[in-house]
């Protein structure tokens, strides 16, 4: 005779199945969302510092974080798609599926609000639609003006076709940048970490801890776009792909001079990892033919091009700010300023350098897992590179990079500690330290955030205005002595940049601004409303 089944059984039966139909890293995610939240309901100025003031919005944006990290890591265990001979991943359409929501968070919730430089990129487009080739005065032909020749070139591509107005074309490769940027990242921790989970919680860290993300990815300027191709040259050293790792590399170099630091790091890694096949000097060695082909090539018909059409590879950006513009002074490396001085990204810092430290004496002893250094490695390159280049400008987009590489690091560094004190006990660790960072970063962060927003709707806008003033008053006979970018865009007639970043003619009298005052006699000024130094 059966039995009947109590009520209690049945529903601990259903449990159970429920249990092995989500797995435990989902259950994980999920409870430390909820722990979170409890924690968040309380005002955290109870637990915290006064400079960290109580955020209602922590209260879900922490617990939704986690909640995306549990249905992300569940993606892994669904079955891939079949359609004839290829396999669909769900894992690709999820993480598809985030980077567009990183592009529509900015265009919902962090619209786009162009800063100054960007005026000068949408000159160079306008004149782009007149069919004049990277000309910020159509009068003085090409320059190399635009500080990334790749964004410069696509975005000047869209409207030569005439595809896009200007503005149209910078919103749609800033869009196209973060999508790219957000897809990478996932492809490269996904490489380097087995904890799904782990993966989305610590590309959030890299996407919202860093400032210079925050501030500058919908700022209409390059960096999303150039950071993309660099992310996509350090995927592919990951994936040991010899040809698109040395293809990205001349990109990436021929997009920003920042990165040749950068290109010498991946290059001395993949050298060491290929010495003994490097040993045979031979054409037909695949490693050389894919490093000439591939690397060096693209590069050098690069350089011939800009010779032919600037007359230098250096950018005039470049060549204005080495040999004209004053240099940093107060510290023995001006340009760690940014980091050291800062209580809220030091701790990042100094953090990720011990991780990184630690993880290599490791390497070393063990005789492997060198190649997770590479971002940590390059970071200390580009610092370098920024210690003898040494701007006494400091604007937020040159941080983008090195600070995207240190938060990189970090969140692949303190994985391996992570999962070296027990691989069951990952992605619970992982949520647990990452989680109390969102906690301590994301309310600071929303406030710098805001008042950065404020000030560029404030100063951006009122250039934007006053450019605008002067394209219907400035008649395409006069000349305009501008410093900003947003002044001089609409400008009809001949535009002298007093920066020297896009006028050779300012750099030919050295910046010197009473000779061009006392020769060129310029017909209109606008500059800041105090009293500026001549350099």
């Amino acid at each position: 005779m059966m039995q009947e089944e109590s009520p209690s059984t049945a529903s601990g039966g259903i449990i159970a199945r429920l249990f092995r139909l989500i797995p435990t890293e989902t259950w994980i995610l999920g409870l430390l969302g909820i722990a979170f939240y409890l924690v968040a309901r309380r005002p955290l100025k109870e637990w915290l510092p006064n400079e960290f003031a109580y955020d209602i919005v922590l209260r879900f944006r922490v617990p939704i974080a986690f909640g995306v990290a549990a249905l992300y890591a569940w993606s892994r265990h669904l079955k891939p798609l079949h359609l004839g001979p290829r396999k669909l991943v769900p894992g690709w359409f999820a993480e598809i599926a985030l980077s567009l929501a990183a592009v529509f968070y900015i265009i919902i919730y962090d619209p786009i609000i162009y800063v100054d430089d960007v005026g000068f990129i949408l000159r160079y487009l306008d004149n782009f639609q007149e069919g004049c080739f990277y000309c910020f005065n159509m009068e003085d032909g090409p320059v190399f003006g635009i500080s990334s020749f790749i964004y410069g070139l696509l975005a000047g591509g869209l409207n030569w076709l005439h595809i896009m107005s200007p503005e149209t074309s910078i919103n749609f490769l800033t869009y196209a940048g973060v999508f790219t940027t957000t897809f990478l990242l996932f492809r490269i921790l996904r490489h380097i970490m087995t904890s799904q989970g782990a993966v989305f919680l610590m590309v959030l860290l890299i996407l919202t801890c860093g400032k210079s993300v925050l501030f500058i990815f919908n700022s209409g300027m390059e960096s999303p776009m150039h950071l993309s191709i660099v992310l996509a040259a350090f995927l592919f050293f990951l994936q040991k792909k010899d040809r698109w790792m040395w293809l990205f590399l001349a990109l990436a170099t021929i997009s920003k001079l920042d990165v040749v630091p950068l290109v010498l790091v991946i290059g001395l890694f993949w050298l060491i990892e290929n010495f003994g096949e490097l040993r045979h000097i031979s054409w037909r060695n695949p490693r050389y033919r894919h490093m000439i082909l591939f690397g060096i090539l693209p590069v050098l018909i690069w350089v011939g091009f800009a010779l032919l059409v600037f007359g230098s590879p250096l950018p005039q950006s470049a060549y204005a700010k080495v040999y004209f513009h004053s240099h940093a002074k107060g510290t023995w490396f001006p340009f760690l300023d940014h980091f050291v001085k800062s209580n809220y990204r030091s701790p990042f810092l100094y953090t990720m350098l011990g991780l990184l430290l630690l993880q290599l004496i490791f390497a070393l002893i063990r005789g492997k897992g060198g190649r997770q250094l590479v971002f940590g490695m390059s970071f200390i390159g580009t610092m370098t590179l920024y210690y003898f280049y040494n701007p006494g400008e400091r604007m937020q987009w040159y941080y983008t990079l090195p600070e995207t590489l240190m938060f990189t690091q970090l969140a692949i560094s303190a994985y391996w500690l992570l999962s070296s004190l027990g691989k069951r006990w990952t992605t619970g660790l992982v949520g647990l330290v990452v989680g109390t960072t969102f906690l301590l970063s994301w309310t600071r962060q929303r406030i710098e955030v805001e008042v950065f927003r404020n000030y560029e709707y404030v100063v951006e806008t009122e250039r934007t205005r006053i450019g605008e003033y002067l394209g219907s008053v400035i008649s395409p006979q006069d000349t305009l002595l501008a410093g900003h970018g947003l002044n001089a865009r609409h400008c009809k007639g001949y535009v002298i940049d007093q920066t020297g970043l896009n006028s050779r003619l300012m750099t030919q009298f050295e910046r010197k601004t009473d000779s061009v005052l006392k020769v060129l006699k310029p017909h209109w000024i606008v500059m800041h409303g105090w009293k500026w130094e001549t350099p």
